[in-house]
């Protein structure tokens, strides 16, 4: 099936729900990842837990709004696992938790041109950003 509002396909079996006279859709169940903790939020002292596409504390919440959007909310600090084609390893985030940045990594700009620097977290922005090196 194709959801128009998101612009993918999805699979569901239709069921029919006689109580309230309607056509219901019956999702298979979501795949329940486990999250291990690698060590303590620096924004807000929270556990940072790894999944499998991201580094991201306990306390970090997303949900939907009546309008269908992804709403955050929370303690802001979360690092994906995969930053314009670089891995993001378990040290690397070892390194950023325990001395604020990264050691120098290679990534890949907008237009394809590699690029030197270190991952840090900016607790102002709230966001992952770089430091380049001299």
């Amino acid at each position: 099936m194709y959801s128009p509002k998101k612009r993918r396909n999805f699979q569901a079996r239709f069921t029919l729900n006689l109580a309230e006279k309607k056509i219901d859709f019956e999702f298979k169940p979501r795949k329940q990842i486990l999250a291990k903790e690698i060590g303590i939020c620096p924004l807000d002292g929270g556990k940072i837990l790894e999944s499998d596409k991201q580094y991201v504390c306990q306390n970090h919440r997303v949900q939907r709004d009546q309008s269908g959007h992804w709403q955050e909310s929370g303690c802001p600090f979360k690092v994906f696992k995969t930053m314009l084609g670089t891995k993001i390893t378990m040290a690397d985030m070892q390194a950023m938790l325990n001395q604020g940045q990264t050691e120098v990594k290679e990534f890949t700009g907008k237009k394809h041109q590699l690029f030197r620097a270190r991952l840090i977290f900016d607790e102002n922005q709230g966001r992952t950003t770089f430091r380049f090196e001299n």
